[in-house]
Formats: structure tokens, sequence, C-alpha cells
């Protein structure tokens, strides 16, 4: 997550969060088992595999109300706390 405005390659996708979504819950959700899962099964090139923007772009995330989001980010701080 950066914390300014800037510019990327074409190998990167940036994500511009909106009121109601915390980057840092969606940080959470793009780290996840499933998410790195379909992505890994979509991933095309040998030499240097990558994933399609347009299939990016279409992925459909969770989005619980703005409080659980705070929830679920403390819950799994803290969990990371713990190990």
């Amino acid at each position: 997550m950066a914390p300014f405005n800037g510019y990327t390659s074409t190998e990167i996708f940036p994500i511009q969060t909106l009121n109601g979504l915390l980057p840092t819950y969606l940080r959470y959700c793009l780290l996840s088992p499933y998410f790195v899962n379909t992505i890994n099964q979509s991933m095309y090139g040998i030499k240097m595999p990558r994933v399609g923007t347009q299939f990016l772009a279409s992925q459909i995330f969770p989005l619980p109300p703005l409080d659980e989001q705070k929830r679920i980010v403390v819950k799994i701080y803290y969990l990371f706390q713990k190990l």
C-alpha cells in the first residue's frame, strides 16, 4: 500500500479504494488463500507469469460494512501478533 500518489509500470495494477472500503481490509482479501489460488490458476506466460488486468479487475470481494471491516483488520493484527 503506497502512502502517496504516484505512477506505476504496466506490470502493476494500481487499485484506489473508495469510501466504504478500508485499504487494509482489501490488502488482506488480496492476500487470502482463496484469492492467491484464483490468481495462480489464471496466470499465463512462461518466463514472466502474469494475470490479465481484465481478469483482475473483474474479481469480486466480500464487502462487509465498514465497522465489520475494521473488526476483521483488528482481529488479523491481533492474530499476527500471536504468531
